[in-house]
């Protein structure tokens, strides 16, 4: 049996927004792995450049949410804008704590001057907070990806 292979159906069901994340974790993990094998001799600082540039991109996606959220209050009317902005709201800041955690892990290897109990203190506190926010989710309908597996 020859499958065929239907490009229309293939870009239909592309997210630009996973590829995007999947991309940089993708880079991220080749160079991390490249630095631990000695192979390239980047400071940490360089490696962990992909997981800045989608950090970035989800600033940058919040502050524009945020700002259309504001501009135009029309918007603010529909009946699941108020769920959806919240919910922004609260990825941009599960992705602000796991930022903080990825600067902490990038200091510490990088110069070693903190405790390694320290460093993983954002993890412990949105792995608690994670399990409330899948609640909500549940509650609001949403996906809850990233939450559920910061809460395992």
């Amino acid at each position: 049996m020859c499958m065929e292979m239907n490009l229309q159906t293939l870009f239909q069901d592309f997210n630009p927004s996973k590829f995007v994340v999947h991309s940089c974790l993708l880079v991220f993990t080749a160079l991390l792995a490249l630095k631990l094998d000695n192979a390239i001799s980047w400071s940490y600082w360089a490696v962990f450049t992909p997981i800045w540039v989608w950090k970035f991109l989800v600033v940058l996606g919040a502050t524009v949410g945020t700002y259309v959220w504001w501009q135009y209050p029309h918007f603010r009317l529909e009946g699941e804008a108020y769920i959806h902005y919240k919910a922004m709201l609260i990825s941009l800041a599960i992705h602000l704590i796991l930022l903080m955690f990825e600067l902490l892990v990038c200091d510490q290897l990088s110069t070693g001057r903190h405790v390694w109990i320290l460093v993983f203190i954002p993890v412990i506190f949105i792995s608690i907070v994670s399990i409330a926010i899948c609640i909500w989710s549940v509650k609001h309908d949403r996906s809850y990806d990233l939450e559920l597996f910061c809460a395992v």
